[in-house]
């Protein structure tokens, strides 16, 4: 974890090479020391990430299918860490271009976060309303796509925030911040200044 900490704040320096040896050592660690394969999983997760922001899609792909044939001799098809992957599938196709693709994969990330809230209610309610803020996002970023469907999206994640336990309010109210921030830049695209303005504060009244 110390190792994927460090490694994920090059990263967002944009220090690639020195996050990609980070992640190296991860894996590296993972494979030796390490029993649980999962953790080898999340390395080239990692290291996927990088490549990602490097633009080299391809070898991303490379790194995420890696990690998916780990998942399938570890667990059961449609567990957390298939859709995990799904959605990491997703940000790849929207970093890529292919917002289609990048659409139809978080839809189905969403129907299986939900199917598995069936057996477990409410359990999956966060991953629920980061995927709904993420397809949102995307909606917001296509021009083709009407700015009705991401504020439908944004409302029902708002709507499943305000179930989550008690427990779980801090990571709630980061993803609430997402989903009223969201609302605002939709608004000011809309010229709608005062809900914008609103939407602002509400994200702001939760930090």
């Amino acid at each position: 974890k110390t190792v994927n900490s460090l490694g994920h704040s090059y990263l967002r320096l944009r220090k690639f090479s020195l996050s990609e040896d980070i992640y190296n050592r991860g894996l590296n660690f993972s494979k030796k020391r390490l029993k649980d394969i999962k953790y080898t999983a999340l390395s080239f997760r990692a290291l996927a990430m990088v490549e990602i922001e490097r633009e080299e899609f391809k070898l991303a792909r490379k790194y995420y299918y890696k990690a998916l044939d780990i998942y399938k001799k570890r667990f059961k098809k449609g567990s957390r860490e298939f859709i995990e992957i799904d959605s990491c599938f997703a940000y790849l196709e929207k970093k890529r271009g292919d917002i289609d693709l990048a659409e139809k994969l978080y839809k189905k990330v969403i129907l299986s976060y939900k199917s598995l809230n069936r057996k477990e209610p409410l359990v999956y309610n966060l991953d629920i309303i980061d995927s709904l803020n993420r397809l949102a996002n995307l909606y917001l970023l296509n021009r083709e796509k009407s700015h009705v469907e991401a504020e439908i999206k944004l409302f029902e994640a708002i709507s499943l925030a305000k179930k989550v336990k008690e427990i779980e309010s801090k990571e709630v109210n980061r993803l609430l911040v997402e989903s009223y921030n969201s609302l605002a830049y939709l608004a000011l695209l809309e010229n709608n200044e005062q809900s914008a303005w609103n939407y602002y504060k509400k994200a702001n009244d939760l930090k």
